[in-house]
C-alpha cells in the first residue's frame, strides 16, 4: 500500500496538520529532512529546481530555502530553529518572503513505529487569512510529491 500524505485544516484555528507514514527509521527520515545534502534531493517536486538550501541546524541558527519554477521564477522561504531533540522533534519558524509579516511556527514529531516513521507536521500561522493563502498557494500537491520523494530517498539510505 502506498503511504499518502494526510493535509487537514480545522475549522476553528490557523492551523494546517500534515500526516504522513514513511517506510525508513525515524533516523534516516530525520537525516533527510535536515541534511542540505539530502533535502535537495526530495523537496522540490520534479517541475521545480533547488536553487539553494541552507541549514544551520542548532536552536537560533537560520535556514533558507530558495526554489524555481519555470513559470513564477524563485521563491524563496526562511526560518529560525527554536527547538531541536533529534532524531524526534523539530520546531522553526516559517516564513515565505514575498509576505515577511507572515510569520508560521512549524512543529514537526517523529515518531517511530517498527522500521516506519509517521512525520507529523503542525504549521500555525497567525491569521486565518495566512493559513488559507498557504494552502490556496497549491502547496498541497507539491508537497506530496516531494513527500513520495522523501520517502524512496529514506528507504534508499538504509
Amino acid at each position: 500500500m502506498k503511504n499518502e500524505t494526510k493535509l487537514t485544516v480545522p475549522a476553528d484555528k490557523p492551523v494546517i496538520l500534515i500526516e504522513r507514514w514513511f517506510d525508513a527509521p525515524r533516523h534516516l527520515v530525520w537525516k533527510a529532512t535536515t541534511t542540505p545534502e539530502l533535502v535537495k534531493r526530495w523537496y522540490a517536486p520534479p517541475c521545480v529546481e533547488m536553487v539553494s538550501c541552507e541549514m544551520d541546524l542548532r536552536v537560533g541558527g537560520a535556514w533558507r530555502i530558495v526554489l524555481r519554477t519555470p513559470t513564477h521564477g524563485d521563491a524563496a522561504m526562511h526560518g529560525v530553529y527554536r527547538e531541536i531533540a533529534a532524531p524526534a522533534r523539530l520546531v522553526q519558524t516559517m516564513i515565505y518572503e514575498p509576505y515577511p509579516d507572515a510569520v508560521a511556527t512549524e512543529t514537526a514529531a517523529y515518531v517511530e513505529e517498527g522500521p516506519r516513521t509517521k512525520l507529523v507536521l503542525e504549521i500555525v500561522h497567525a491569521t486565518f487569512a495566512a493559513r488559507d493563502g498557504h494552502v490556496g498557494a497549491g502547496m498541497e500537491q507539491g508537497m506530496r510529491q516531494a513527500h513520495d520523494q522523501l520517502d524512496a530517498l529514506a528507504a534508499s539510505l538504509r
